[in-house]
Formats: C-alpha cells, sequence, structure tokens
C-alpha cells in the first residue's frame, strides 16, 4: 500500500510506501480511485490528526508533571531540624519567590516586613530571608529535571511520524 498526498496530483515519484502501523489506519485515511484502480492514503487529513494527537501528548504530559509536583512534595530541614515537608507547584513555587521578593524590598527600603512561609501540614510562621532562599533553590534542584524531562518527551513527541509512536510514549517523572 502506497500513501500519496490528496493535495497533489498522484505521480510515481509522489508515493509512499506505508509500514504495517500505518496500514493500520487504512480504512479512516484511505480513498480508492476507481479509475486507476488504486488505492492511497490521504496522507493531509492523516499528518492533521497526528498533529492534534502530538498536541494532545504533549498537553497530558504537562498535566503529568503538574500532578506529579502536587503529589510528590519535597523534604527540607532548612526551617525545622527535624524537617518538613513542602508543596512544590508552580503556585507555591510563585508564591514563594514572591515572599522573598517583598521580604527584599522591606529590607531595602527600610520597612517592617517578617517574611512567612509554611510546610504541607502547618500554618504560615516566621521565616528568615535566608532560610526562604535554601528552599528555593532545593525546589529548583527537585523541580528543574522534571520540567527537562518534559522538555525531552514534547521533543520526542515532535519527532514521532505516526500516531503509534506518539501513543507508545510512556511519561513517567518519578524516575529522573
Amino acid at each position: 500500500v502506497y500513501a500519496v498526498s490528496s493535495s497533489e496530483e498522484k505521480k510515481d515519484k509522489d508515493l509512499i510506501p506505508l509500514s504495517d502501523k500505518e496500514f493500520e489506519n487504512v480504512g479512516k485515511y484511505s480513498k480508492f480511485d476507481i479509475n486507476t484502480r488504486t488505492f492511497s492514503v490521504m496522507i493531509d487529513d492523516y499528518v492533521s490528526d497526528l498533529d492534534k494527537v502530538k498536541q494532545d501528548k504533549i498537553l497530558i504530559s504537562k498535566q503529568q508533571l503538574a500532578v506529579w509536583l502536587e503529589n510528590n512534595p519535597i523534604f527540607s530541614t532548612i526551617h525545622n531540624s527535624s524537617g518538613e515537608y513542602y508543596t512544590v507547584t508552580q503556585e507555591k513555587q510563585t508564591q514563594l519567590t514572591q515572599m522573598i521578593t517583598l521580604a527584599s524590598l522591606a529590607a531595602q527600603t527600610s520597612q517592617s516586613f517578617t517574611p512567612t512561609w509554611n510546610s504541607t501540614s502547618n500554618i504560615c510562621e516566621e521565616w528568615t530571608i535566608n532560610e526562604l532562599t535554601v528552599l528555593t533553590f532545593q525546589i529548583t534542584q527537585y523541580v528543574l529535571p522534571r520540567v527537562k524531562k518534559q522538555q525531552s518527551y514534547e521533543v520526542q513527541i515532535r519527532e514521532c511520524q505516526t500516531i503509534e509512536e506518539v501513543e507508545s510514549i510512556e511519561i513517567d517523572y518519578a524516575t529522573i
């Protein structure tokens, strides 16, 4: 079975052999020309669906990263020597950065401001700018490898040539 673009005249040089996996989609993306008695796959329709599947898989990889971060807080002893867990979602990372910025601005302008932060199981309590900064670095070291992994998945997905290749990619953020 050969594929030919539906937007071009069919020429022998435009015929592309199909793999067994691609052949499985023949029913959905196929056309039989009664005059030439040839069977072709509509590449343009397949590519459109392939692009949609890629976009969906990339979105899923980002959503799965967000869920993984939400369900896997970091353990740190920076504020409490016994250690506590801290949420590492994008929202909490943004709030932490804002807290450090506010505390730094207050110090620069001689304003009275007491920075606070909380573990996953406690209410906010006083923290130093140094403690907040160290926690930020710890969170970044914990999260960044997973963000890079998501970016790697995205590149891998974009390079896929078939829907089956995209669907075969397993997303896993637990192992780095």
